[in-house]
């Protein structure tokens, strides 16, 4: 993914989420974001100040912001970084022109990346008010057939086994140091 933004779409249920946890995990492990990846869940949020106050957290801002300007003032020091907005449904549907707004000006004024995750696309004006010059990519996910869905939870599978271990092995070091 370049500089721009990817929309991923699909409808309840399809595991979108789930392929944007993983494109993200992916491109992490390739360090394609020298500052990163993130993963904000904007579920139930509409309102631009309640987005700027999540996403703030999220990013863990020196300065909370509450204005759009300084969201992006801040953001201009994450020289390359994914910002995955995830469940952007609430916004789309209650304020769709201040959010696709607020995308275009962090997409303009950043050198941030952007996977957004909702189950409609973005409103039919977005292209315009985001900009020609920003490449917007879109993904609709559709069912996935019973034996890509058993491949991805076997993958699902391992990498929790794997999660799992990791956290074993840490436990037992921890028990023999204060054993020791």
């Amino acid at each position: 993914m370049s500089h721009g933004l990817c929309v991923l779409t699909g409808r309840a249920g399809e595991g979108k989420t789930a392929v944007a946890v993983e494109a993200a995990h992916f491109l992490r492990q390739r360090h394609a974001f020298a500052h990163g990846t993130y993963l904000i869940d904007l579920v139930g949020i509409s309102q631009i100040r309640e987005m700027l106050r999540v996403v703030s957290a999220a990013l863990q801002l020196a300065t909370p912001a509450t204005r759009s300007s300084e969201l992006v003032r801040q953001l201009a020091t994450f020289r390359r970084c994914l910002i995955v907005l995830d469940r952007c449904d609430c916004a789309l549907t209650h304020a769709p022109k201040q959010f696709t707004w607020l995308l275009a000006t962090i997409l303009r004024e950043s050198h941030v990346s952007v996977l957004l995750v909702a189950r409609a696309p973005l409103p039919a004006d977005a292209h315009t008010v985001i900009g020609a010059d920003t490449s917007i990519g879109t993904v609709h996910l559709g069912r996935l057939s019973d034996a890509h869905a058993a491949v991805l939870a076997m993958a699902a599978a391992r990498a929790l086994g794997r999660q799992l271990r990791r956290a074993d092995a840490r436990e037992l070091g921890a028990r023999g140091t204060r054993a020791g």
